[in-house]
């Protein structure tokens, strides 16, 4: 079960809640920088299933300027204090002390943090057919822009050693851990495991309560890493993210592209009389 599906399901985002996607900022910037021609000849390039590159698989290539964008508008929405959804990486161990430190000086009474794990093998297994449907839809018609290509090893990077507990997760709980959670009025801790074992905290004014279902009942979850992160007022949903230059891009998107295309034409079809 993936971040977005358990946003929904915990009803964790109200209705007029403001959503920052950093994949939404780098859609603009790749339809930008298409409009000026800057990635023309990267675009004309065929991949191994005879088809061209399609501008989601360049969104690395934009990653730096679009984490610049959302911190931009963050900014600008934690000013008006807004309830924010703000979707984007904990992998960055800085990221929890700023957000704390900026929701408390805006004022903000609750910060959750919901951190969906899954072990190495299962997200990677994830993360390459559904690029690959984002790709098959465009070839149908659908979305011109394709799937938004994730290579495997960004997706590495974010596990440490033989340990299943991704960077992301120990960054959560350093946040929630933090000196500087008892400036917020309310701060939760949500894990979610891949088995259905989920754990809950809640810190009220620095102090820690027990967790979920051991006899002290926790308030509702008013926002949510691949870990994923929220205040009453904001949601941080943590996704993987590294910068490439466009060869490596390149030959790590044909790479898998052909693996694909190899695993398709080894399957059996389905529609055949048996």
């Amino acid at each position: 079960m993936g971040k977005s599906s358990s946003i929904d399901r915990r009803h964790l985002a109200g209705q007029g809640w403001q959503v920052l996607d950093a994949d939404t900022i780098k859609d603009y910037l790749l339809r930008d920088a298409i409009e000026q021609g800057v990635y023309t000849d990267l675009l004309s390039i065929d991949l191994a299933d005879g088809h061209r590159l399609m501008p989601r698989e360049l969104a690395t290539l934009v990653h730096a300027e679009s984490t610049k964008l959302l911190d931009i508008v963050t900014e600008i929405c934690l000013s008006r204090g807004e309830n924010l959804v703000l979707e984007g990486t904990f992998s960055w161990p800085g990221l929890g002390p700023r957000l704390l430190t900026d929701l408390a000086y805006a004022e903000y009474e609750k910060f959750t943090i919901l951190d969906v794990e899954a072990p190495q093998h299962i997200t990677r297994a994830r993360a390459l057919p559904r690029w690959w449907r984002g790709r098959q839809e465009a070839l149908r018609g659908g979305d011109g822009f394709g799937g938004r290509f994730t290579p495997g090893f960004v997706i590495d990077a974010l596990y440490t050693g033989d340990s299943e507990e991704t960077v992301c997760a120990r960054n959560d709980r350093a946040a929630f851990d933090h000196p500087l959670a008892a400036e917020l009025p309310i701060v939760e801790l949500v894990v979610e495991h891949a088995d259905g074992g989920d754990e809950t905290w809640v810190k009220e004014n620095g102090c820690r309560g027990l967790p979920a279902g051991s006899g002290r009942p926790t308030r509702p979850l008013t926002v949510p890493v691949s870990g994923a992160v929220a205040a009453d007022r904001l949601l941080l949903v943590g996704k993987s993210a590294a910068v490439m230059d466009q060869e490596q891009l390149i030959q790590v998107t044909s790479s898998d592209c052909s693996e694909m295309t190899r695993t398709v034409s080894c399957s059996p079809d389905r529609s055949a009389p048996g």
